[in-house]
């Protein structure tokens, strides 16, 4: 009995004494795991403060993330031994980092991490003629670096060519602008500014409540309602000028409200109409290259036991769905809706008679 007795008392002991062990692991690895997510977010505070052009204290940090002075210490000391080199003026009680800087510990990457940093890059590269595309260059620069612990180059660095839609630039204003966006946008206030119509070339004054910012094929828009008759409105940077933040509070945030809309647009238009489904149908020979050249997520594609393929996309708008028809020539017909199928045949018929007067001039 009393060997059964101490045997029980020593398992009990054995599995306490586990228990113990394996808590104080999960501890130390929990406490491990927020010292290195503290870590990153010192330096990353510490360098945006930089790149601003603004000072930071201790008790900035303090604040930012909760911790002692002493805490803070520790961890600008760990830092400067990883490499950051961070500067204290005593007089101002502040830290700046120092261009040149080292950057933190590389993460382990793998080949596809690669693909996708080499992807951001070349994506980025197109929009190096504008201020606003190389102040995200810069920052993608330092984002890799942070990272991987080097430059912005890679296994991968020259043997992957990734082209999507070239950009182009929209002005010298163009980062001034973005950022009166992002202000106004976040404050929730209207905007005003000056803009150019595409098809005149005048300009007209507009008051805008904010919702939405996107790149659309290489270009930046800015997505909101008009504050006299409520409509939905875009408008391109590039032909906004003198863009003001106003003191007036736009009622509701429909930032989420323009991305639905945006997933039925076919480009960058948007319309609040219910969405109806375009159907067009494509000869056999261009099935193969229709499977290749368009993917959205509010399309189906249907093979034809002939060979052919019927695409069908829920749009709001058809605008910019027309040239892309057209495109194809012969090898699209539209099936539905009809009010495009015959807009369709007008702009044929209009090709057509004008190809055929070229040809008769020409001879």
């Amino acid at each position: 009995m009393m060997n059964k007795q101490k045997s029980k008392k020593s398992l009990k002991n054995s599995d306490s004494e586990k228990y113990v062990s394996e808590t104080a692991c999960f501890s130390t690895q929990s406490g491990a795991r927020k010292r290195i997510e503290r870590l990153f977010k010192v330096a990353g505070l510490l360098e945006n403060a930089t790149a601003l052009g603004r000072k930071i204290t201790t008790s900035d940090l303090m604040e930012d993330l909760e911790v002692d002075r002493s805490t803070i210490s520790r961890d600008i000391e760990f830092l400067r031994d990883l490499g950051l080199q961070i500067e204290w003026d005593s007089k101002n009680g502040t830290y700046e980092v120092l261009s040149g800087s080292k950057y933190l510990p590389a993460m382990e990457l793998g080949s596809t991490d690669y693909l996708m940093l080499e992807f951001l890059q070349q994506n980025l590269a197109q929009y190096g003629q504008s201020e606003l595309g190389r102040q995200m260059i810069a920052s993608f620069q330092r984002l890799f670096g942070i990272f991987t612990g080097r430059e912005a180059n890679h296994p991968l660095s020259g043997a992957v060519a990734i082209r999507t839609q070239l950009a182009t630039p929209d002005g010298e204003n163009e980062l001034r602008v973005f950022r009166l966006m992002e202000r106004a946008i976040a404050l929730g206030r209207v905007l005003t500014f000056t803009y150019q119509s595409s098809r005149t070339g005048e300009t007209h004054p507009k008051s805008v409540e904010p919702h939405l910012i996107a790149l659309i094929d290489g270009r930046w828009r800015l997505y909101g309602i008009d504050t006299f008759d409520r409509r939905i409105v875009s408008f391109a940077f590039g032909r906004m000028t003198d863009v003001r933040v106003t003191d007036h509070r736009v009622g509701k945030n429909l930032s989420q409200y323009f991305n639905r809309l945006l997933e039925k647009s076919f480009g960058g238009v948007v319309s609040d109409a219910e969405p109806w489904d375009v159907v067009i149908e494509f000869e056999a020979r261009a099935a193969v290259r229709v499977r290749e050249s368009h993917c959205r997520a509010t399309q189906s594609l249907t093979t034809l036991p002939d060979g052919r393929v019927r695409l069908t996309l829920g749009l709001n708008s058809h605008d910019e769905i027309i040239p892309w028809i057209l495109s194809w020539g012969p090898e699209a017909t539209v099936i539905a809706p009809d009010r495009l199928s015959q807009e369709i045949a007008a702009l044929s018929r209009r090709m057509a008679d004008r190809f055929e007067l070229a040809l008769m001039r020409a001879a």
